[in-house]
């Protein structure tokens, strides 16, 4: 039962509100486009929502808060870019209190950080004079992420309690965000595509499912 109800969660979003939002956002309703887009993290936060009010601990209500803040997010981004992103932002912190609520830390959490602080930095130091004074902004976001995604990934691994399924889930869905975030900054910053974009969006709307399902189906 669980399983098939995320599976149609799955289809929901992924099959009818992703390509739907990515065919309205060029066009002229723009107001209905936003909903469409924000409507589909907000059914992440819903199957979330169930499994915390099923008998969820701590760490289930932070990921429901991450999943709510990014569907914010997803609101913002589209008026105002740097608000868009402090919303992002707090999306991630939530998950990192999240993630350290689920495990200790994990001593390789900090040479992932470093490995992959260095690779972003690699990646968008030629693009710094094209941030100007968001630079900052931009500095934060990324080291957030990085933290976020060096506490996700040992998860794989398993959980204290036994969950392996869960933490892989976890871990999966963070990789797809950050994977996510990175390729929108890079389309940010170089020549966009169409696919690009339904890569990038489709690669965040994935992730939020996983990190949904890893509460609604082990709860």
């Amino acid at each position: 039962m669980r399983i098939g109800i995320s599976v149609a969660v799955a289809v929901w979003m992924l099959a009818v509100l992703n390509p739907l939002y990515l065919r309205m956002k060029r066009g002229p309703h723009r107001a209905a486009a936003i909903a469409v887009k924000a409507a589909c993290t907000l059914s992440a936060a819903g199957l979330c929502l169930v499994g915390c009010l099923r008998g969820g601990e701590e760490a289930d209500w932070w990921l429901l808060a991450g999943l709510l803040f990014c569907t914010l997010g997803d609101v913002v981004l589209c008026l105002h870019f740097v608000g868009g992103m402090a919303a992002f932002l707090m999306g991630h912190l939530a998950y990192i209190a999240a993630f350290l609520r689920l495990a200790p830390l994990n001593p390789w959490s900090i040479p992932a950080f470093l490995l992959l602080a260095g690779g972003l930095v690699c990646l968008f130091l030629p693009s710094v004079s094209q941030m100007g004074r968001d630079l900052p902004a931009y500095c934060v976001y990324g080291g957030v992420i990085a933290v976020m995604l060096s506490l996700a990934v040992p998860l794989w691994a398993g959980l204290p309690d036994g969950a392996w399924g869960r933490g892989l889930l976890s871990a999966a869905g963070a990789a797809l965000f950050v994977f996510s975030d990175t390729l929108l900054a890079w389309n940010l910053f170089h020549t966009s595509s169409k696919a690009a974009d339904a890569v990038s969006l489709t690669a965040y709307y994935s992730g939020q499912f996983l990190l949904a399902a890893s509460v609604f189906l082990f709860r």
